[in-house]
């Protein structure tokens, strides 16, 4: 096999060849590439993107893999490095799932290293020479087999010279064993066809297929028995083993209650749930037309997806309108291995307490350094969210209010706004599920400073003797006797040493003004929270509990963030005059304030404020607010 890659300021171009050892320049293939891909750009619109730097489609780092064997592309994907954020880890995550012996070809297409980061690392460990010395206008390719040695490697580090590369490796003879069982027969097959499978498709240490029953949670009474759980998932066969591989592999998983929806697919993905003898069926969705409800700010594929997770809670109640709770779940999220034990205990609430509407696995609060109790749970406004159980009668409530003619909202958002009502989830201090993958709504900052870095459980069976207290009546009658029981911090928040170092497991209080529901009020809490390193969201209130967010910064410590007059819980706060009022700050303080809170929510950016004018908003004025959100929100 050989390979040619080229990367430079007008694009880039890879293109493989079988049976041209003698011949490096592909002058006598008469037969054509195997695969041949690329962009190439007119140095006049080359010019142009140069100068006016700024992501677009289809330039980042593509990653090739091919099997050695016959030089067939198996797995191709484009990680768009030139954002800074999230997706140096999916390259990590992809790459360090390579079957040893694959050949690889990395090539940047167009622009594509300064988001490499910390993937640099895993690329330098398999051997690359250039990756961890790339400048942010590098063109770099490099080709390598995968656990054995770089075929070619080359860069530009800087400026408009085009480089092309050739590399030739010797194919690897295929032995087929022949006493391969048919399960392994069609294992076999499929890793020849797909790459970055992991376990699935490792030839040194295979994962066992179809994977063994897990362990029991050996409960009295079995509460998940007869509780459908059920994966979305579409083409992205990588993501989905595993998803799947993990929770099959969890202490109380019952592999006949896992059922796969599969919306947009392939055969492959049929193929790999065959392997895994894990039951599916098929969403058909339509083509659904635009109207009124669409969001334009929003990508157009959440038009399908909206319609899909429609067609997925109608299945789910026409196929088990007898079970009492679903439990729900994405291709790209992993689960704990305490994930059923966490809902075995918790799933009774919905049933026994009519304010609250789901059950989250995903930790709304529990951020690093903010996870610290893992029999610790909660209760509060937020989403449905990875890992979820509602209750059928919940379902059957949201369909008829469902939309059929699509929009292109987020459907969890959709149900949050528009069915949810006053109705709170619980969620634990340290989550049960935690969402690694990156798909056509991920945010980049927020999926690397959320979602990826969410620390998750990785014991199984926690006790939580604490769940009869989220009861509404009980948790109020707890809630208000911690305040009660608290210390009061005064001061301003955003300043270094604000937060007290305790020796002891103490309670906190701290009251803010926030005088309304509506999103310009919302900012009133976001500085608040991005100084103390605590929860906050866009979306309006999300992880309070009746105005009160609890976060927690220590072991034992816990903060309530009260905002008053809003929350029904600001009896418990001083008398007006003694409430931190972001809008009565002088503008120095606002701009010293601001600026603290952009240095600790992203290191570096305070160097921003010396190219952009940050002035204090305007409370009358919803446009400078909304100004300053999007500001703060990178």
């Amino acid at each position: 096999i050989s390979t040619q890659a080229s990367s430079s300021y007008n694009g880039w171009n890879v293109a493989v060849f079988q049976g041209c050892q003698n011949n490096i320049h592909q002058r006598n293939c008469t037969n054509g590439p195997l695969f041949q891909d690329g962009l190439w750009l007119e140095d006049e619109e080359a010019t142009e993107r140069a100068a006016k730097p700024k992501y677009r489609d289809g330039e980042g780092l593509v990653m090739m893999v091919f099997n050695q064997h016959n030089g067939m592309l198996i797995f191709k994907k484009l990680f768009p490095l030139n954002k800074y954020y999230a997706h140096w880890y999916d390259l990590h995550w992809h790459i360090s799932r390579v079957s040893v012996g694959r050949v690889v070809i990395l090539t940047i297409m167009v622009s594509g290293t300064g988001g490499i980061r910390h993937a640099a690392t895993t690329l330098s460990n398999l051997g690359s020479l250039f990756v961890k010395h790339l400048t942010t206008q590098a063109h770099w390719t490099w080709t390598f087999i995968q656990g054995g040695k770089t075929l070619s490697e080359s860069v530009v580090m800087e400026g408009r010279a085009k480089h092309q590369i050739h590399s030739i490796t010797n194919t690897d003879l295929y032995t087929k064993d022949p006493i391969l069982s048919r399960k392994e027969e069609q294992r076999s097959q499929f890793c020849q066809n797909h790459g970055c499978m992991g376990g699935l498709c490792d030839p040194n240490h295979p994962d066992v297929v179809p994977p063994p029953e897990a362990q029991s949670l050996a409960t009295k009474k079995h509460v998940l028995d007869n509780v459908p759980i059920i994966v979305s998932a579409g083409t992205r066969i990588q993501y989905l083993y595993y998803t799947l591989s993990k929770l099959l592999s969890a202490p109380g998983a019952k592999k006949r209650n896992i059922l796969v929806i599969l919306g947009d697919t392939t055969n492959s993905t049929i193929t790999l749930l065959n392997i895994l003898e894990v039951n599916y069926t098929f969403a058909k969705v339509n083509n659904m037309k635009t109207d009124s409800q669409v969001n334009n700010n929003m990508p157009p594929q959440n038009q399908m997806l909206f319609s899909y997770y429609r067609y997925v809670y109608k299945l789910v109640l026409d196929t088990f309108p007898l079970a009492e709770a679903t439990i729900f779940l994405d291709e790209d999220v992993e689960v704990s291995p305490d994930f059923f034990s966490y809902m075995s205990q918790t799933i009774w609430l919905l049933k026994n307490d009519s304010s609250l509407y789901c059950i989250n696995g995903f930790s709304q609060l529990g951020m690093e350094g903010s996870a610290h109790n893992p029999s610790r749970l909660l209760r509060g406004r937020v989403q449905v969210s990875w890992g979820y159980a509602i209750t059928t009668d919940f379902i059957r409530e949201v369909l008829p209010l469902w939309p059929q003619n699509g929009t292109t909202d987020l459907y969890d958002y959709w149900l949050y706004n528009n069915v949810r009502r006053d109705r709170e989830c619980v969620f634990p201090e340290f989550s049960r599920t935690r969402h690694y993958g990156v798909g056509v709504n991920s945010v980049s900052k927020l999926s690397e400073n959320y979602f990826i870095s969410m620390p998750t459980v990785q014991e199984a069976k926690i006790p939580l003797p604490d769940v009869p207290n989220l009861v509404l009546s009980e948790w109020r009658k707890d809630l208000t006797h911690s305040i009660r029981n608290s210390t009061y911090l005064k001061g301003n928040p955003c300043t270094k040493d604000f937060l007290p170092l305790p020796s002891k497991p103490t309670n906190y209080t701290f009251c803010y003004r926030h005088d309304s529901t509506k999103s310009e009020y919302h900012n009133q809490f976001e500085m608040v929270a991005k100084c103390l390193h605590a929860f906050y969201f866009s979306l309006n209130r999300v992880g309070m509990h009746e105005g009160v967010q609890i976060f927690s910064y220590a072991p034992g410590v816990q903060v309530f963030l009260i905002g008053s007059p809003l929350s029904s819980y600001s009896h418990l706060c001083p008398p007006k005059r003694h409430l931190f009022d972001e809008l009565a700050l002088s503008t120095v303080e606002w701009t010293q304030n601001t600026e603290y809170a952009m240095a600790i929510d992203v290191p570096g950016i305070m160097a921003i404020s010396k190219f952009y004018k940050i002035t204090k908003p305007d409370p009358n004025n919803t446009i400078s607010y909304d100004f300053m959100k999007l500001f703060l929100e990178g």
